[in-house]
């Protein structure tokens, strides 16, 4: 029964995350506990298992002229081992090239969408064949590329990243970016469907979207712009949940795959 009430998505933090408590006919109370967010029990002492850091890491850069290309890529990414595939759309990248002239240098005006793509292994040669691998496997998918080996300029790139976030929120007008479909979760093999469903969502609304997020994951953090001080666009944003919930939900995916429900979404929990 858990099983198939499970979506497909690599990311869930929808509803109690009780998926995998079944081992031979016996129950983990272990994680059933844990994914029970302090329902049946509290833990008064815990013991966590860490993960061996890995002894090099470096980025590949891409950049594809559409998203459609970029949805495409990221399967090949993932299916060829990357550690991390994080994902820009040309708002954030514009807004950053702008507000940020300090990254001016590594981040690709007028690119449509950029991927970050990290890969580790235990020496630089082998992270760097890694790379090389999964540019090759692109091919004339992406329309450009960065290598990025130094521990410096690797660090550097990932915090042009984390400050291009909040730039989302910098834009003059009424309308501001609104979290209420931030984490919304699919396989990343369904990534184009999502997207393309994504657009003929603001196509009906009339509305502008912004989006980055975690790609190889299929969780994108979508920002709609609304103005919430008109009451028909507080109506837009219920319309707006309800077509993007559904269109995860037929996609096999997640309402949530990172943040959880809270007030905003508990009302879509099913």
């Amino acid at each position: 029964v858990i099983n198939k009430a499970q979506p497909k998505s690599r990311r869930n933090r929808s509803g109690y995350n009780i998926a995998g408590i079944c081992h031979n006919g016996r129950i983990d109370l272990a994680r059933l506990l844990a994914g029970s967010e302090g329902t049946l029990a509290i833990f008064t002492k815990i013991t966590l298992r860490t993960v061996e850091m890995p002894a090099a890491k470096g980025l590949l850069q891409l950049e594809f002229d559409c998203l459609e290309k970029m949805a495409q890529a990221v399967p090949i990414i993932v299916d060829n081992g990357a550690s991390a595939c994080e994902l820009m759309d040309k708002n954030l990248i514009d807004m950053a090239f702008e507000a940020l002239p300090e990254y001016r240098d590594v981040l690709p005006a007028g690119a449509a969408a950029v991927l970050l793509v990290e890969h580790t292994g235990q020496t630089q040669e082998q992270v760097k064949e890694k790379i090389e691998e999964t540019d090759r496997l692109l091919g004339a998918i992406a329309s450009g590329r960065s290598i990025f080996l130094e521990p410096k300029a690797q660090e550097r790139l990932w915090k042009s990243r984390k400050d291009a976030g909040p730039l989302v929120h910098r834009k003059r007008g009424n309308k501001h970016p609104t979290e209420f479909i931030e984490d919304t979760s699919v396989e990343n093999t369904r990534l184009l469907e999502y997207i393309s469903g994504l657009h003929e969502i603001g196509k009906r609304y009339d509305i502008e979207m912004c989006f980055y997020g975690h790609a190889g994951d299929g969780l994108l953090h979508v920002r709609p712009y609304l103005d919430l001080s008109d009451p028909a666009e507080v109506e837009k944003m219920r319309a707006i949940a309800n077509d993007v919930f559904s269109l995860a939900w037929s996609l096999g995916g997640s309402i949530s795959g990172e943040h959880a429900e809270g007030l905003i979404r508990a009302a879509f929990v099913r």
